[in-house]
């Protein structure tokens, strides 16, 4: 089980392809679950996680509220397709006037330092800050570092910081759920994947120093050249 919020270099480049050959030089059958995707679930996750922090009086004037989501970003454009899909249906759910992404990856933009200024422009005085990410670590303290920063500049405007998704316990419910579609034959990642790139799959060498990006917490910088699409999680 890829333990992965969306689809990336490692999970479609590495992970699937070390899976598949695996699987044959071994003799054993390897079938592998889906990333997290965008479902209600993950939708409903976001919203608990904005309204433990957030008071009622706050949620009941919209009108002087808006989101900002701290996502990781990745080189894929489909991952961060769906961070965007996320911030749109949780922006609904809460009928904000604005919402917006901040990202942590070096190659996906804008930057979290580059959305934080622009939002003090806005008329909103309560700013929703979600960190769409598992862990805390270092991108939650640039996430952190952006909102100091943002509440000295701004000292008119209210910040209200969401804790990180593993949190809520909800996010083991939709790991379960991943699973429990491997197990019923529903899901398998590999078999999605191009066989003759995963026949031809050597690895790839990462100096976890460098710019790195992907969805586990450290940036990857590496431009991948195989261009295949596995299917996304199924939206209930």
């Amino acid at each position: 089980m890829p333990l992965f919020l969306f689809t990336g270099a490692h999970l479609q480049d590495d992970i699937s392809c070390m899976m598949y050959q695996a699987s044959k030089r071994h003799g054993i059958p390897i079938r592998m679950g889906n990333y997290m995707g965008v479902c209600d679930e993950m939708v409903d996750i976001a919203e608990q996680n904005i309204r433990a922090v957030v008071p009622d009086a706050v949620l009941q004037q919209p009108e002087n509220t808006m989101l900002v989501v701290a996502g990781v970003g990745s080189s894929r454009v489909e991952a961060n397709a769906d961070i965007a899909s996320i911030v749109r249906l949780v922006q609904e759910r809460l009928r904000l006037p604005f919402a917006t992404i901040g990202f942590l990856s070096r190659k996906t933009f804008p930057s979290i330092e580059q959305t934080m200024p622009t939002v003090g422009h806005l008329p909103q005085g309560n700013v929703l800050l979600l960190p769409y990410m598992f862990f805390k670590g270092a991108y939650l303290d640039r996430v952190h570092a952006s909102i100091e920063q943002f509440e000295k500049e701004h000292t008119e405007k209210q910040v209200f910081c969401a804790d990180t998704l593993v949190a809520n316990t909800g996010l083991y419910e939709v790991l379960k759920m991943r699973l429990q579609e491997v197990l019923d034959g529903k899901v398998d990642f590999i078999e999605t994947m191009d066989k003759e790139v995963m026949e031809n799959y050597t690895g790839h060498h990462h100096d976890h120093c460098g710019g790195h990006d992907h969805h586990h917490h450290h940036h990857h910088g590496d431009e991948h050249h195989h261009h295949h699409h596995a299917s996304p999680p199924s939206r209930r």
